[in-house]
């Protein structure tokens, strides 16, 4: 029934919106995030995952089953779907609920190495480090990537 009535950019605007208004209802973000994880996890793109998490994340609200669910909905995604903001954005959001996945995370690693250097602005090079460092993970090959892409913007 939720995939009648709701999209997940229609979810993503909405918990965006209530944020952004200082109006996070946690019984409201509750019935968001059920809503969420009824619809078809092929029905997401990278920008609603990652507008998703982190308005719930901001929002301090981001539990771990809406975690899991938007992992296995950012996994399911062709990586060429992905921009480094997207990398970026759903790394940090991860990061901000404090919910590790490193399966997401290699993912995520994976496909920022498969994006052209120019693909990333400083910030999301350093939302991408930040997050991968809440974690610890210790993941040279995409360090020494990131490290060229900012000696080539410098």
């Amino acid at each position: 029934r939720a995939g009648a009535v709701f999209e997940a950019q229609d979810v993503a605007n909405i918990v965006n919106a209530f944020v952004s208004a200082g109006r996070a209802d946690k019984a409201l973000f509750q019935e968001l995030a059920e809503v969420t994880m009824l619809l078809p996890p092929f029905e997401f793109s990278p920008q609603a995952i990652a507008n998703i998490l982190n308005a719930f994340a901001r929002a301090g609200m981001l539990s771990q089953a809406l975690c899991e669910f938007m992992s296995l909905a950012a996994l399911a995604l062709d990586p060429q779907a992905y921009t480094a903001q997207h990398v970026a954005n759903i790394a940090n959001a991860f990061a901000k609920a404090d919910v590790e996945d490193r399966v997401l995370l290699e993912y995520l690693s994976s496909t920022a190495l498969r994006l052209p250097p120019h693909a990333f602005s400083l910030q999301a090079v350093a939302n991408i480090l930040g997050a991968f460092a809440h974690f610890g993970v210790k993941d040279q090959p995409l360090y020494n990537y990131l490290s060229y892409v900012i000696q080539e913007d410098v």
